[in-house]
């Protein structure tokens, strides 16, 4: 099946999964996205908002979702991230994975907040930085982990004369 068509069909997807707030989503992206064990990764493009994009491979149907009309990722999220975007805040964005908060948080639309992107996998970090690119590098990317130890606490705090 053609890639575009792919595309087509999950758009349309989206349409249908609507009424049912996307229930069965996933399953259906990873159905029409094929992502055939060792098959090449087949890297999309989504327009988030005027001044943000984010590619992911077509295959993966976490992101693949993203192509689906009517469907919001983390609306809960995007929520907060609107009603601070006129406040001036350091947005980290732990864990990143291929850091779509950190395009979203670093865009006009989000207040072009300082962002910065931790993600310890390897390839992930490496498509990660892709997406810092195609977003002319406005977001930080850290490969790193936020603790090294299981179980173990990690507080951020902010202090009177610097961000946290």
């Amino acid at each position: 099946m053609q890639d575009r068509l792919r595309v087509r069909l999950i758009a349309a997807g989206g349409l249908c999964t609507r009424p049912l707030h996307h229930r069965g989503l996933w399953r259906l992206t990873r159905l029409i996205g094929g992502n055939e064990e060792g098959a090449e990764a087949r890297e999309v493009f989504v327009r988030l908002n005027e001044d943000s994009q984010f590619a992911f491979d077509l295959g993966d149907p976490y992101w693949a979702r993203l192509l689906a009309r009517g469907f919001v990722y983390e609306p809960e999220i995007e929520r907060i991230l609107r009603a601070f975007a006129d406040a001036a805040y350091t947005f980290v964005d732990a864990g990143a994975n291929l850091g779509y908060w950190s395009v979203l948080a670093s865009s006009r639309e989000f207040g072009a907040q300082r962002s910065i992107a931790i993600e310890a996998a390897s390839q992930t970090f490496e498509r990660l930085l892709g997406n810092c690119a195609l977003n002319a590098s406005r977001f930080e990317c850290v490969r790193g982990a936020v603790n090294d130890l299981p179980g173990t606490t990690v507080t951020f705090a902010i202090s009177a004369h610097h961000a946290g």
